[in-house]
C-alpha cells in the first residue's frame, strides 16, 4: 500500500501533498482546541504502534503486498484528528529510515492511510457503534468493520492513484512515464488481496490485539487522571485540607467514569485521606472536599 518514489508524477505528488497539508493543519488546530494535555503522549504511543504494525507486509498475488495499518484503533482511542497526525508521523519515519514508501510520495501515502483511513474508520465506527456501551459486542464489531473498511478504502485510493498514471502521463509512443499499470490491472492486483486475504487477516489481527491495547491505554489514562486528582484535591480550598502525600491513612474509595461526550469516557476518582474525602471531576477539573457525603454535595 506504500507508494514508492517514481510511481507518481510530480503533479500528482504536489496535489496529494497539498491535500495532506490541509488535513495536517486542520488536525493540528483541532488537537490544540480539544485534546487534553495528558493524551498528547498517546499520539507518540500510537505513532509507534502503527509504525510497527505497518512493517509486517503480506505478499499478494500480482507482486504487490498488503498490511494492517492500525488506523482504526488509533482513531477509536484518539479521535480522527490525532490519528491523522500519529499515522503521518509513522509513515514519515518509515520513508526516511527504511525507504518504505517514498519521500516524494509521502503526501500520497499520508493522504491514503492517515487522512482517508482515519476519516473512514471514524465514520463507520460511529455509524455502527451508535450509542452502545463501551466494551459491548456491538462496539467490538464496529471496531472490526472500521479496521477492515478503512484498510480497503486506503488501498482503493492508492490503486486509483497508480492506475491513472499511464492514462495521464505517457510518452508519444504510449509508454507510461511513471506507474506502468492501468486501472484494469492496478485495481484488481491491489484490491483482491486486501478485500480477501490481507483485509480479513489484518482485521482479525487488529481486533485480536484491540482488547490488550485498550486495556493498556485505559491504565495509562487512569494513572494520569489519578495524579491530577491528587494534585487537585491537595490544592482545593477547604476548611478541612486534604493531605494525600503526607497522610497516614489513604485509600481510593471509588473509581467511576465521566462521559465527556458521546464517544469519550475518562475515569473519575473518590479519594480518602485521614477522615477527609475528595471527589475529583476530570471533566470540570474540579475537586470537592468534605468529611462526609452530604458535605460534598
Amino acid at each position: 500500500m506504500h507508494i514508492p518514489d517514481g510511481y507518481l508524477s510530480p503533479a500528482s505528488c504536489v496535489t496529494l501533498y497539498g491535500l495532506s497539508s490541509v488535513s495536517w493543519y486542520s488536525a493540528l488546530q483541532r488537537i490544540k482546541r480539544n485534546i487534553a494535555s495528558r493524551t498528547i503522549p498517546l499520539i507518540s504511543v500510537f505513532a509507534a504502534f502503527t509504525f510497527v504494525i505497518m512493517m509486517f507486509n503480506l505478499p499478494l498475488p500480482g507482486g504487490t503486498t498488503g498490511h494492517a495499518t492500525g488506523v482504526a484503533i488509533a482513531t477509536i482511542v484518539l479521535g480522527p484528528a490525532a490519528s491523522i497526525i500519529a499515522v503521518s508521523i509513522a509513515l514519515a519515519l518509515q520513508a526516511l529510515l527504511f525507504g518504505d514508501g517514498g519521500i516524494s510520495t509521502l503526501g500520497a501515502n499520508a493522504f491514503n492511510m492517515a487522512v482517508v483511513g482515519s476519516l473512514v474508520a471514524c465514520a463507520f465506527y460511529r455509524l455502527i457503534a451508535g450509542s452502545s456501551l463501551a466494551g459491548s459486542r456491538r462496539r467490538v464489531l464496529a471496531a472490526a468493520l472500521a479496521g477492515y473498511l478503512s484498510c480497503n478504502v486506503a488501498a482503493l485510493a492508492a490503486a486509483f492513484e497508480l492506475g491513472i498514471q499511464p492514462v495521464l502521463y505517457h510518452d508519444p509512443s504510449g509508454t507510461p512515464l511513471y506507474a506502468p499499470y492501468p486501472l484494469r490491472i492496478a485495481l484488481p492486483a491491489i484490491m483482491i488481496g486486501h478485500l480477501t486475504i490481507a483485509g480479513l487477516a489484518a482485521s482479525f489481527y487488529v481486533n485480536w490485539k484491540i482488547y490488550g491495547q485498550l486495556q493498556t491505554v485505559k491504565a495509562f489514562l487512569e494513572s494520569n487522571v489519578f495524579a491530577e486528582a491528587v494534585a487537585a484535591c491537595e490544592t482545593a480550598q477547604s476548611t478541612t485540607p486534604f493531605k494525600w502525600n503526607s497522610g497516614t491513612n489513604t485509600r481510593i474509595v471509588g473509581l467511576n467514569s465521566v462521559k465527556l461526550d458521546k464517544y469519550r469516557i475518562i475515569p473519575s476518582y473518590t479519594l480518602f485521606a485521614d477522615a477527609v474525602y475528595c471527589d475529583y471531576d476530570p471533566g470540570k477539573k474540579r475537586a470537592e472536599i468534605g468529611s462526609n457525603f452530604l458535605e460534598r454535595e
